[in-house]
């Protein structure tokens, strides 16, 4: 089994015990992950502290209508693309006060935008901590689409314990 496939619980606990003592709300727009991330963070001893949801936007239809996504946007860059989602992150603030917003798409299988320049396994993230927005873009390894979303939120988690230590 691929090592990406697997939580890195030791990161996961950090930052859940950062988030308890700062007391920042987190609240996120996942696009290629699909949810997952939401999940696993609503599984954590005191969730209901720190969590406060997010909105699952894998169609290009729902980053349009809940987090107002223009079309031309989504035709000028793809719905993966770093440009889409910093604006998805713009809509989750139009949304909900949170001190920490999260933002990802990216290509964790065929179908999406995949180029040359774009390969699958390709992600985007932006992400904002008390104001400072941060944009990364990655291009996982893994060799399968849960790979990519697993290897993925690993990579958010060192992200975001790099900022709020």
């Amino acid at each position: 089994m691929n090592e990406n496939m697997f939580i890195d619980v030791d990161n996961l606990e950090k930052l859940r015990v950062l988030l308890l003592e700062k007391n920042y709300k987190i609240f996120l727009a996942e696009s290629m992950s699909g949810g997952f991330i939401s999940g696993f963070l609503s599984q954590l001893e005191g969730a209901s502290m720190f969590f406060l949801g997010g909105v699952v936007c894998y169609s290009s239809q729902v980053k349009q209508q809940l987090l107002g996504v223009s079309s031309t946007m989504i035709e000028n860059f793809t719905a993966e693309s770093q440009e889409v989602t910093d604006c998805l992150l713009l809509g989750l603030k139009n949304i909900q006060q949170a001190d920490i917003y999260i933002s990802i798409t990216g290509l964790s299988g065929p179908g999406g935008s995949e180029s040359a320049e774009k390969p699958i396994g390709t992600v985007f993230l932006s992400f904002e901590i008390e104001g400072v927005h941060y944009r990364k873009t990655k291009i996982c390894n893994a060799q399968n689409s849960s790979a990519v979303v697993t290897e993925t939120f690993n990579w958010l988690i060192g992200e975001i314990l790099k900022r709020i230590k």
